[in-house]
């Protein structure tokens, strides 16, 4: 019977990144935790070399933040038309529209309360993610609105990254753009259409 070669050995369904960064964690170098991690696992060189260098990557990240630091999640369940193999929660622009006002209100609501909660914690913001749905279904003046928001309620002076989910390239506008920029937004997260 012919064995069969897999990439990753055992670590089918595993989180390989997180057993390299165990190894790490225990202090080996990282030629000592490829060699480790080719050996306990079967993993191939080029995967434990991979999951060793990512490990790494996401080990100067997490050593950088703040001690007590939070990232903010904002969702807006609004998009052009709903795709047939999204799981998020949205809905169709087109056939809820009218609940965006009112969304935004309760959204602003939501805000106040959490940076207040935030404020009580001494705790520091580090990201900021508006997320979907698809955030750039909503007009240049609704995401101006919600970005001061944001600028008005909690101390962003610290933050690291902020980021605004353009998931279809077809909401995105010149007018949303100069909102996004003018409101000092770092990263824009955009879908390749296929």
């Amino acid at each position: 019977m012919k064995t069969e070669f897999r990439p990753w050995g055992i670590l089918d369904g595993i989180r390989p990144v997180k057993l390299a960064t165990k190894l790490i964690n225990e202090k080996k170098s990282a030629q000592e935790a490829v060699g480790s991690f080719m050996l306990e696992y079967g993993a191939s060189r080029e995967k434990a070399e991979l999951a060793v260098m990512i490990a790494e990557i996401e080990k100067a990240i997490v050593d950088n933040m703040y001690e007590n630091g939070v990232s903010l999640y904002i969702g807006i369940p609004f998009c052009p038309t709903r795709c047939l193999y999204c799981s998020f929660i949205s809905n169709s622009l087109a056939k809820s529209a009218k609940l965006v006002p009112q969304y935004l209100d309760c959204l602003k609501k939501e805000i106040k309360y959490t940076a207040d909660i935030i404020k009580q914690n001494g705790s520091t913001v580090e990201t900021v993610y508006i997320g979907g749905g698809t955030p750039t279904t909503l007009t240049a003046n609704q995401l101006d609105e919600l970005f001061d928001c944001l600028y008005s309620e909690f101390d962003l002076s610290k933050i690291k990254e902020f980021t605004v989910e353009a998931g279809r390239p077809d909401t995105v506008t010149r007018e949303k753009l100069i909102s996004i920029k003018n409101h000092n937004i770092n990263r824009i997260s955009i879908n390749p259409k296929l």
